[in-house]
């Protein structure tokens, strides 16, 4: 855009320069009132170059801003959008994580009453090792089953003995 309106600037000034060489007064030649009618008519021709080049440069520049514009409100709807995904707090969100905190905190609690009771029966028996306490907080419901159905063995044991 600005090279099309250097080029009709340089392209008025030159007509102008090229019109005026060619109409200069010469011995016999054109009435000055001639000449300053096509003087004023080329200085006519060149505002309106000027002013197309003008108007030219303003459309640029506005189109211009509202290609930032848009730039910029895309860079924040993409920063609003990775916002969101990344952890942005909607309430979807901490609906959803709510439940599985809740559930990850139960499931925990139920670890450690089953833990609990595991220790009580092991100090209640006078039997088996502590070792039965890690493994039922590490596997959880699969250790406490492990240890009740060693537990019965034994029980089965103790009564056939």
């Amino acid at each position: 855009m600005k090279n099309i309106m250097w080029v009709l600037m340089l392209a008025g000034v030159l007509s102008t320069g090229i019109v005026l060489a060619q109409d200069h007064p010469q011995p016999g030649g054109a009435p000055p009132s001639a000449m300053r009618e096509q003087f004023q008519q080329l200085e006519l021709q060149n505002r309106v170059l000027d002013t197309q080049a003008h108007e030219e440069k303003l459309r640029f520049e506005r189109e211009m801003n509202n290609l930032q514009i848009t730039q910029r409100r895309m860079a924040i709807e993409r920063e609003n959008q990775s916002g969101a995904k990344q952890g942005a707090p909607t309430m979807e969100r901490w609906h959803r994580h709510g439940c599985f905190g809740f559930l990850l905190l139960l499931c925990g609690i139920v670890h450690i009453l089953m833990t609990v009771w595991v220790y009580q029966d092991i100090k209640r028996r006078n039997t088996g090792s502590g070792i039965w306490i890690v493994v039922t907080l590490i596997t959880g419901l699969c250790g406490v089953a492990v240890y009740a159905l060693v537990r019965l063995g034994e029980i089965q044991n103790a009564k056939a003995a």
